[in-house]
């Protein structure tokens, strides 16, 4: 009857929505959105609004998740690991809306030990066309996760827009040979 097993149980159905097939996941995202409802009614958490906001972000619920991960922001934690995850996810939503400014300051904050946040903010730099901010990113998540082909594939956009063909060549085949 407390919100950990509510959290829990939701944190089990969202990882098995995020391993599931294509038509599985709606439903799962929303019987683990319903646990994090649930257990944020018996106890607001940063961790529960967190988890919520992953599962609003996968359905497509833009304001919800955005209002999410910011409630999960002020409630704080004193979890360093989970202050860089909310940071990390508000980032991460934040590059779907075209809002990169936000989502570079976010994943920023997130640092390199949250998953994909050292790619994200490399394509978020990207996408706002600062190559060499890119470039760095890019390179620091490849060099996390040297088997990341996105990684590979976002660094050789990144070396056409900057002239290096020789670069977009040797990362294109990379990331082929990966993915």
């Amino acid at each position: 009857q407390n919100w950990q097993a509510n959290n829990n149980l939701g944190a089990v159905i969202l990882s098995k929505a995020l391993k599931a097939p294509q038509t599985q996941r709606k439903a799962l995202f929303e019987k683990a959105l319903i646990q994090f409802e649930l257990a944020n009614k018996k106890q607001e958490t940063a961790m529960a609004y967190n988890n919520a906001a992953i599962c609003q972000m996968f359905l497509d619920k833009r304001e919800n998740a955005i209002n999410s991960f910011s409630k999960a922001n002020d409630l704080g934690s004193n979890n360093p690991k989970l202050v860089k995850a909310i940071n990390g996810g508000k980032g991460s939503l934040e590059i779907r809306y075209g809002n990169y400014s936000a989502a570079i300051g976010n994943l920023t904050n997130a640092g390199s030990d949250v998953e994909n946040a050292l790619f994200n903010l490399g394509l978020a730099h990207l996408l706002k066309k600062d190559f060499a901010k890119a470039e760095q990113n890019l390179d620091s998540a490849i060099y996390t996760n040297k088997e990341d082909a996105l990684a590979h594939y976002c660094l050789a956009i990144v070396a056409a827009r900057t002239n290096k063909s020789d670069l977009v060549a040797l990362k294109l085949a990379e990331a082929i040979k990966l993915d």
